[in-house]
């Protein structure tokens, strides 16, 4: 079980390595540095472990209170200023953000990013991800963003495949699929790779673990050709590490990639004839 910390010098007072291992952060007072008791900043002497830490370890965190919300009435930490999208989009990278609150600051901050317009080139120029169609339809027309559609589409990980290949050899399928994380953060939790082949009625017929970490750029397989020809789907399997089912497993960001739930969570990477 992972946990945060929401002070950085008690987790650095951590004896015991095993434990302090499991022990992320927690920024509870996420104010870009505004506020006195906001410690992820690059000011601060931890900044340093911030940027070791947050890469491998879990990091959550929540604005103050709103001024406007009944639970803030007698709170003096209270926050009544708009934090600024863009600039919480570029820590909550920095920073390796997996979640943040939506409860917090509901009526300051959150209205703002809602209805304040984030363009392509807004984001390209903040040196921030920007996935391929992420701005467009499928027709190719602009799609209008929100600093809070961006923010909310970005924190954890977002896995798309990049490119996906295969060549059907005398040994099997040789596959090759590209991928490429724009999200803020990687997966916190070790997930395997598998290639599949599924016949026209959504069975696996073929399947390959690769050993690859998802994170990583390409990950290669060969897959059993299936002894009847025919028309099969291609697809990449992301399990949750605790089921060897689709439950759980990740669907790649991908628009152009079908996810089919009942498919036991495979991404279907395209349809071959074997």
């Amino acid at each position: 079980m992972d946990t945060q910390m929401r002070y950085p010098w008690l987790r650095e007072n951590i004896g015991t390595s095993s434990v302090k291992a499991r022990v992320g952060y927690h920024n509870d007072y996420f104010t870009l540095g505004g506020g006195g008791f906001d410690f992820y900043v690059p000011s601060s002497s931890y900044w340093p472990t911030y940027l070791d830490v947050t890469p491998t370890h879990m990091v959550d965190g929540e604005m103050p209170w709103a001024n406007k919300q009944p639970a803030a009435a007698s709170d003096p930490y209270a926050w009544s200023t708009v934090i600024d999208g863009l600039s919480a989009a570029k820590r909550l990278q920095t920073l390796r953000f997996d979640t943040l609150s939506m409860v917090h600051n509901a009526t300051v901050t959150l209205p703002a990013w809602k209805t304040t317009t984030l363009t392509k080139a807004q984001a390209t120029a903040a040196k921030l991800p920007v996935s391929d169609g992420y701005f467009t339809d499928s027709s190719g027309n602009s799609v209008a963003r929100t600093h809070f559609d961006y923010i909310r589409d970005h924190l954890g990980y977002r896995i798309e495949i990049w490119q996906a290949r295969c060549a059907k050899l005398s040994s099997g399928l040789s596959v090759q699929v590209d991928l490429v994380n724009r999200g803020f953060a990687a997966p916190k939790h070790p997930r395997s790779a598998l290639l599949t082949l599924l016949d026209s009625f959504g069975r696996t017929v073929s399947t390959v673990d690769t050993a690859a970490d998802p994170a990583t750029q390409t990950i290669t397989g060969t897959l059993t050709l299936p002894t009847t020809p025919g028309t099969y789907f291609l697809g990449l399997l992301l399990p949750h590490p605790t089921t060897s089912t689709g439950a759980y497993a990740v669907r790649c960001a991908n628009a152009s990639f079908w996810f089919v739930p009942s498919l036991n969570g495979v991404n279907i990477l395209g349809a071959v004839t074997l």
